[in-house]
């Protein structure tokens, strides 16, 4: 044994194994951070899509509604991710004006199908109404 450890000649192929299992293990390793991503950045796509066609379905009003902010999160859960938005909806009714809320929602991978998701828990935490005209509201009855 200490003979081989005092030849240097027999280090190199030792060394190169080294060498190779650590470029392995970093281009796996990048892989699968890219490939989180690549899942995250679509499935963000993919719930706007979704709240989008939803929201101008049931209201005919709506004249468009735009995400400013779509971001997801992992959770303890493997099989689940938590995504968090903000948005505004703009309606041309009587007072018209805007809908600016925050929400957020839990994606869960399906069991039959690892490639689909299940939105649940979606609730909307905070939202504020901008009248594109002043609302006039009179404190007592005209006499």
């Amino acid at each position: 044994m200490i003979k081989w450890l005092k030849n240097k000649k027999n280090h190199f192929p030792l060394v190169a194994l080294v060498f190779l299992l650590l470029l392995s293990w970093i281009y796996l390793q990048k892989t699968q951070e890219n490939s989180k991503e690549e899942l995250h950045g679509s499935l963000q796509e993919k719930f706007q899509m979704v709240i989008s066609n939803y929201v101008e379905k049931r209201n005919p009003h709506i004249t468009s509604i735009t995400f400013h902010k779509v971001w997801t999160k992992k959770t303890t859960s493997p099989t689940d991710i938590k995504i968090f938005f903000t948005y505004s909806l703009v309606t041309e009714q009587e007072a018209g004006g805007h809908l600016l809320a925050d929400g957020e929602a839990l994606l869960s991978q399906s069991v039959e199908d690892e490639n689909h998701w299940i939105l649940n828990n979606f609730k909307v935490t905070n939202s504020f109404l901008d009248f594109s005209e002043p609302m006039i509201i009179k404190a007592f009855p005209e006499n």
